[in-house]
């Protein structure tokens, strides 16, 4: 896909997702060694990052007309060569710490996806959009049913699995790409880009306030899924993929402002090769958090106060500096295979 096919709003989203993912990362350690402290305000509103990568591949891969071995020969490589070179290159230098890959579980839980597409894309192709929605109100409905009996320690045997893995999130994306809520709400950009912040807001707020499930979820016996996806965080992701889809749209007053900015030439192609970087930077980053972790470099030793901007700092770096070493890697043969930048 060059400059002039890809679909701006998509590259915005993958720039967001994995800012949010290395801020997370960045500062894990310190919301856990500062519990009860301001710090959990980075990671309680930054778990939207995978499920947003999960939401734009719904976008950018289903309903296509796919040829299962080229699909699989073309995707896949993509995906597994910059992932087998960073697991072995990773496994080789933290040896001697137990499961050092587990940060590399997004990577692995999309081979599995990507192997599974080909099926779940004949079901998209022929499905009209009120069959979706059928799927996705069970998907919103599950994943509220599941968080009230979690908030209110309740058991249950009734399994609904099926509505509540990846691929909801997958469905989800490729749905909020097609219908088009102007149309169907009746609502202008302006309104549906306000009513996407709101939602934001308060769905960050109630993270903050609830705590944050990710974690929690794989150890309850219905949830098998290491995916955040409780109700908060679906409401999350989705407020966000909302404003930036139509933040690019008939927008007016300090709206249309942003969508000059983000329009302006520079930005834009900085957007575009932090998107097309996004995956590298992916695997990379969590290498050089693992390498600070194994020095005790983070958590940082000050004062709560200082590390809030030290976090932040941090992870700015990181993301700055996962770019460049991603680009630079792109350049150099053989590397640029494993490199990660698509």
């Amino acid at each position: 896909m060059n400059q002039k096919e890809r679909i701006k709003y998509y590259d915005l989203l993958k720039f967001l997702a994995i800012l949010t993912i290395i801020i997370l990362h960045a500062c894990w350690e310190s919301d856990v060694l500062f519990h009860g402290h301001k710090l959990s305000f980075y990671t309680q509103i930054s778990h939207f990052g995978v499920p947003l990568f999960l939401m734009i591949s719904g976008a950018l891969l289903l309903n296509r007309d796919i040829e299962i071995m080229s699909f699989l020969k073309k995707k896949t490589a993509r995906l597994v060569y910059p992932l087998a070179f960073y697991v072995i290159f990773t496994t080789f230098v933290f040896s001697i710490y137990p499961n050092v890959i587990s940060g590399f579980w997004y990577a692995f839980m999309m081979v599995g996806i990507y192997l599974a597409i080909p099926i779940v894309n004949i079901f998209i192709k022929n499905a009209q959009m009120r069959e979706i929605e059928y799927f996705l109100v069970i998907f919103i409905l599950v994943s509220l049913f599941y968080e009230i009996l979690l908030e209110y320690n309740i058991g249950t045997t009734l399994d609904l699995n099926f509505f509540m893995g990846p691929f909801s999130y997958l469905i989800l994306g490729y749905y909020l790409s097609r219908n088009d809520l102007r149309k169907s709400l009746g609502l202008s950009s302006n309104v549906i880009i306000l009513l996407g912040i709101l939602i934001f807001i308060v769905s960050s707020l109630l993270k903050m306030y609830l705590g944050n499930y990710y974690g929690v979820y794989p150890n309850v016996e219905f949830i098998s899924s290491k995916l955040d996806i409780s109700f908060i965080q679906v409401a999350q992701a989705s407020a966000v993929f909302i404003i930036c889809r139509y933040i690019y749209q008939d927008v007016r007053g300090i709206f249309k402002l942003c969508k000059m900015v983000l329009e302006n030439n520079y930005v834009n192609h900085f957007i575009m090769s932090i998107s097309r970087a996004s995956y590298g930077m992916y695997l990379f980053h969590w290498f050089i958090v693992k390498l600070l972790r194994m020095y005790n470099v983070l958590p940082f030793k000050i004062n709560t106060k200082q590390i809030l901007v030290a976090d932040l700092a941090l992870a700015l770096v990181l993301f700055i500096g996962s770019w460049l070493v991603i680009l630079l890697l792109n350049r150099i043969p053989i590397l640029n295979r494993v490199s990660g930048y698509a």
